[in-house]
């Protein structure tokens, strides 16, 4: 039958027909009509399921991107803060590097901390989600490695730029200004 299939190539409707009329000899009650293909009856079955994925995942980038835009706001706010303390610094001789790495560096300490209770939070909740997920597993390591390299980035870089800008003014003008 396989080979009907391949030979003929007829379209859905007369290879259905076709079917219909070798087996109506074997089975004569046999329903008429209401052959589907096998790829519209999986649709139909895995829809819904994948409707509700589909939408967790545009909740979750959504979350990412404000998960981002929070970690950069709130860490570029506290090194704004800390102008007249680079100020001194800077006043007193330490380096523009030198000044910028050990922010960072504590903007990074800052993020280690809350991505290690982020994880364990997540790894936690997503068990409630393993139900939904086709050929993934809920603590699937890549998504959380991805996941916290994107908010390690964020993190660096929200401490960064506003250290850069803090360092590279004149050490009297950040004196100056409270």
């Amino acid at each position: 039958m396989v080979d009907l299939v391949v030979r003929t190539r007829l379209p859905l409707s007369g290879f259905a027909s076709a079917v219909e009329a070798s087996l109506r000899p074997i089975e004569p009650n046999l329903p008429k009509g209401g052959f589907q293909p096998l790829r519209e009856l999986v649709d139909t079955a895995v829809s819904p399921r994948r409707f509700v994925v589909l939408l967790l995942a545009g909740f979750a980038g959504f979350a990412l991107i404000l998960a981002s835009l929070g970690i950069y706001g709130v860490i570029s706010y506290s090194v704004n803060q800390r102008r007249q303390e680079i100020g001194i610094r800077m006043a007193l001789g330490a380096s523009t590097g030198g000044v910028q790495g050990r922010i960072v560096l504590r903007t990074l300490g800052l993020a280690a901390i809350g991505m290690v209770v982020g994880a364990v939070a997540s790894s936690a909740l997503s068990r409630a989600l393993s139900g939904l997920l086709f050929g993934v597993t809920s603590t699937d390591p890549l998504t959380f490695l991805a996941t916290m390299a994107v908010l390690t980035a964020v993190a660096a870089l929200a401490g960064y730029l506003p250290a850069r800008a803090a360092s590279r003014r004149d050490p009297m003008t950040a004196l100056r200004v409270s």
